[in-house]
């Protein structure tokens, strides 16, 4: 690093998002919303720290992990600390994070970024980053991984079985529900104590049936599989500029953040010159 990079890198590394003396710090935030430990969140505003550090002094797009990311989306959400705080005082500039126009170009242009950013990371910090972190680019932007905002109070959440082990439950759930609708059987069932076993079992019919018709599991996942480029351009991107004296509402999140700044960003993000 040269004199100058070092000692921005020195000032964000010593630069605090957690507000001093807050009921809800932002890292005890970030690790509730995405339902991580407090000491990985902790983890992940470093490596955030790191992307921004990339970002301003590469030259070229960098994009962060989908992990990182969402550090990058709730920083977004305070808004003092991000445009005037870390923009304008610290790095000098702005750094937008907006969507991505969409289509096969844009999403392999992401996919590029991301694997320069990863190289650059390894070459800025003389360590390879933490795979925990920085999955590798074909997890990074997997095509059958889907978010979507849930209200755990509300909602249970269960794994999605593949379809061949779906279609085997769904037999076998068949089976005992046409035995349990047999006309000679039906009264023995109802006068015994195996009907839960049956009520259980139509239950499972009708749930397999849902995810059955829902499309199965996620199916298997190879490390040779072809990038689809169509649904990855629900990325962002993100620019940057002179820092001007606006802070307004310019946060990506408007003027209330609720729980929080959305979901992942999927086909990816940038920042940089």
């Amino acid at each position: 690093m040269t004199a100058a990079s070092s000692q921005l890198w020195q000032r964000l590394s010593d630069f605090q998002i957690d507000a001093p003396g807050a009921a809800l710090s932002f890292s005890r935030r970030l690790a509730a919303e995405n339902g991580w430990s407090h000491d990985f969140a902790l983890r992940a505003i470093r490596e955030y720290k790191r992307f921004l550090f990339l970002a301003a002094t590469t030259g070229h797009l960098c994009t962060p992990s989908d992990e990182v990311d969402q550090v990058w989306h709730l920083h977004l959400c305070y808004t003092r600390s991000y445009w005037d705080d870390l923009c304008r005082d610290l790095l000098g500039r702005k750094l937008h994070h907006g969507p991505t126009r969409g289509g096969s170009s844009e999403a392999e242009r992401f996919r590029e970024a991301y694997t320069a950013t990863l190289a650059s990371y390894r070459k800025v910090f003389g360590e390879a980053p933490d795979p925990l972190l920085w999955p590798a680019v074909e997890d990074r932007f997997d095509q059958e991984r889907r978010f979507r905002r849930i209200d755990l109070s509300r909602t249970w959440i269960l794994p999605r079985p593949s379809l061949a082990l779906s279609g085997g439950m769904l037999v076998g759930a068949s089976a005992l529900f046409l035995i349990a609708c047999r006309e000679t059987h039906l009264a023995r069932v109802i006068h015994s104590d195996s009907w839960p076993v049956i009520v259980i079992a139509v239950i499972a019919f009708l749930i397999l049936l849902s995810i059955i018709k829902k499309g199965g599991g996620p199916g298997k996942r190879g490390k040779g599989r072809k990038h689809r480029g169509g649904a990855a351009g629900t990325g962002c991107s993100s620019f940057d500029s002179g820092c001007g004296s606006d802070s307004g509402g310019d946060s990506g999140c408007g003027s209330g953040c609720g729980s929080g700044c959305g979901s992942s960003c999927g086909g990816g993000c940038g920042g940089g010159d």
